[in-house]
């Protein structure tokens, strides 16, 4: 197994193929709204036009996760997932985004991946990595994923956007960079607030108190629908 890494990987993200449709990070948009507890919450964008592929609530983990209509949770090719940890504050955000290229490694030829990347945003700290598969082992299949973190002050938290593809040749990516680059910036979108904190960097935006009051640890999540501009979030 070989693994790239960094610098040598920013030069594959040059890749000139044009990207088919599905492969754009998002369609109609939506933003899914995450207690947290302790009257945090976690805001990412959400494909919203997509289908549930997977609801897990445990007292270790909420995951849940979209994938287009058409496409199965067996045999996806894209997917959007969110990950909320509850209570836990204490994750090493680089030892799990390193946890989850050791898995990769398991059962890929050559694993592609970017150093982790960490920034503070809001007050909160986040972390971003890219990880890639140029076949997995027994399957016609190569995997792109970009991960972002974000670690709150009640609970840790982990979107993914993933592409099952074609296998590819480690020095050329099966879609351009500007898809990745559309998706990273998607990604960006997420953060954690809270509706009384005392730094205005991290207040959560007023007009989402509705749906932050629909949302509760045993119903963690509620999912609006992005207006068009100068009209109204949608349920």
């Amino acid at each position: 197994m070989r693994r790239i890494i960094g610098a040598i990987l920013a030069a594959l993200l040059v890749a000139v193929m044009a990207p088919a449709n599905a492969l754009e990070p998002l369609g109609s948009r939506g933003l899914a709204v995450v207690n947290g507890g302790g009257g945090e919450f976690f805001l990412t964008p959400v494909p919203i036009d997509w289908k549930i592929a997977q609801a897990e609530r445990n007292a270790r983990v909420f995951h849940i996760a979209w994938i287009p209509k058409g496409q199965s949770a067996e045999d996806w090719r894209d997917k959007v997932s969110v990950q909320m940890f509850p209570g836990n504050t204490g994750t090493d955000p680089k030892a799990l985004l390193d946890g989850i290229a050791e898995r990769y490694d398991a059962d890929c030829g050559t694993v592609l991946s970017t150093d982790v990347e960490t920034k503070e945003v809001r007050g909160y700290e986040t972390a971003f990595r890219f990880i890639g598969c140029t076949r997995h082992a027994g399957k016609k299949l190569g995997e792109l994923a970009l991960f972002r973190t974000v670690s709150g002050a009640e609970s840790f938290y982990l979107v993914q956007r993933a592409w099952r593809t074609p296998p590819f040749a480690r020095t050329e990516l099966p879609f351009s960079r500007e898809v990745l680059g559309k998706t990273r910036l998607w990604l960006q979108g997420g953060r954690a607030c809270a509706a009384d904190a005392e730094q205005e960097k991290r207040i959560c935006p007023p007009d989402l108190a509705d749906a932050m009051n629909r949302t509760s640890l045993e119903q963690p999540i509620t999912v609006l629908r992005l207006a068009e501009p100068g009209t109204t979030p949608e349920d």
